[in-house]
């Protein structure tokens, strides 16, 4: 909160900087490889299992200890209805949208992958918007749905982009 923004915004803004930083120390000193060994150890973690079994798991939890599992179940028809339209418009659109700039650029990137991008980055995070919505006072019954719908379509992203993956 030092420059009063959100903090996903400072995990991104960190991860740029963290970036650059490795950018710059490979141009000032490339006898190091700083950039081939910092490729190397990424190049070692397990994507799916880091996403599915690391943070996406801790996402989750947090985001559901914040809500009333009574008012979810009385909010579930437009929550549903929310989360599995907006994870599968978002993917089509992605997908769709992101295939054809590549094919504007004459850059040959396959459908299949292009969704699996879309899956990938249609969830909302949970946090950021329960943060999102406190910071607002919203009603409680659109925290409610909104929440709900973060929560599950996080879920329901996770499996759509494993199962484009699969199919890709």
């Amino acid at each position: 909160y030092v420059f009063r923004l959100p903090s996903t915004i400072g995990l991104l803004l960190g991860g740029l900087l963290a970036s650059a930083a490795i950018l710059a120390a490979n141009s000032l000193l490339p006898s190091l490889a700083i950039t081939a060994e910092a490729s190397a150890l990424i190049g070692r973690i397990y994507f799916t299992r880091f996403l599915f079994g690391g943070v996406l798991s801790f996402l989750l939890f947090a985001g559901a200890l914040q809500l009333d599992l009574e008012d979810l179940a009385r909010e579930r028809v437009p929550i549903l209805v929310l989360a599995i339209l907006g994870v599968v418009l978002s993917t089509v659109i992605i997908g769709f949208s992101s295939h054809a700039v590549f094919r504007l650029l004459h850059v040959d990137v396959p459908l299949s992958y292009c969704l699996v991008f879309g899956a990938l980055i249609a969830p909302t995070d949970p946090i950021a918007v329960l943060g999102i919505l406190d910071k607002l006072h919203a009603p409680k019954s659109l925290d409610v749905r909104i929440g709900g719908e973060s929560l599950f379509n996080d879920g329901l992203g996770g499996d759509t982009f494993s199962i484009l993956l699969a199919v890709a």
